[in-house]
């Protein structure tokens, strides 16, 4: 977590889950998936048969260190989730 001017944590806007075959962000809003999604697209997330609504796929390797470039350029910042 960042810190604010006044020393307080600032959550991430995303956080970020990896496996060998994708790259997941984790939004924790519909606005701010919505956000992730305009800036880099995404392939719809599933698990188990149901949609993840606030989960965005960016693939692996150069695509997906390229959309988190382009997030950050875009101002999000990214934390790493634990699931």
């Amino acid at each position: 977590m960042a810190d604010t001017p006044t020393g307080q944590a600032v959550p991430p806007d995303l956080l970020v889950s990896t496996s060998p075959r994708s790259t997941w962000l984790w939004a924790a809003d519909a606005k701010t998936a919505a956000r992730v999604r305009a800036v880099v697209g995404w392939r719809p997330v599933t698990h188990k048969g149901v949609e993840l609504p606030l989960v965005s796929d960016i693939d692996i390797g150069v695509t997906a260190y390229e959309a988190c470039n382009k997030l950050v350029a875009a101002g999000f910042t990214f934390g790493w989730s634990a699931t």
